[in-house]
């Protein structure tokens, strides 16, 4: 006999959404993150930043 799928059709509890907001803002926040300083390192003028990373050159 093949086996019935059993699909949750019961609305998200509010604490489930809550959750599910908490997640995404800290998803897109730490991709922003990400992304802004993939672009300021990618966007160095003179060097290459793992250049003056490496000659002790760049701090954070």
């Amino acid at each position: 006999m093949a086996k019935r799928r059993f699909v949750d059709n019961r609305p998200l509890t509010y604490e489930q959404g809550l959750t599910a907001l908490i997640l995404m803002g800290v998803g897109l926040t730490a991709g922003a993150i990400f992304a802004t300083c993939f672009m300021a390192l990618n966007s160095s003028p003179a060097a290459m930043w793992h250049e003056l990373w490496l000659s002790g050159q760049l701090n954070f």
